[in-house]
């Protein structure tokens, strides 16, 4: 499946978080095509009109928007919303000692799956969903 991931990145990562290369890491264990691994393996210097076309690019190419909406994320908002004016399948999860980070509007959506979870293993059943 191709997947595009989606997680807050200006956002300093504490230790009780899953950082995203850990998260695309056990994505593409499962098997798993993450369009937007290049966010996260690589530091290329681009415009914002690059990264603009780029990312929407990929969530046009994608099956699946898998965001973590842990922590609030602007960018990722905008992602979620793209995603879903294109009609594609959206899954959310966040950590679930953290549901108070969590935007209404992102577990409130009823076209959004929102999944609390513990542990990133649990990820693997909500891809499913």
């Amino acid at each position: 499946m191709k997947i595009y991931y989606a997680h807050s990145i200006r956002w300093q990562h504490q230790e009780w978080e899953w950082t995203a290369l850990e998260v695309l890491s056990y994505l593409q264990w499962l098997g798993h095509e993450v369009l937007s691994e290049e966010i996260w393996t690589t530091h290329a210097a681009l415009t914002d009109e690059e990264i603009y076309a780029r990312d929407t690019a990929m969530i046009r190419d994608c099956d699946m928007v898998l965001a973590n909406v842990t922590n609030t994320s602007l960018w990722v908002w905008y992602e979620l919303w793209y995603a879903e004016a294109l009609g594609k399948k959206i899954i959310c999860f966040y950590q679930s000692n953290l549901v108070d980070r969590v935007s209404a509007m992102i577990s409130g959506n009823p076209k959004f799956k929102v999944y609390a979870i513990n542990a990133i293993d649990q990820i693997k059943p909500v891809l499913s969903s």
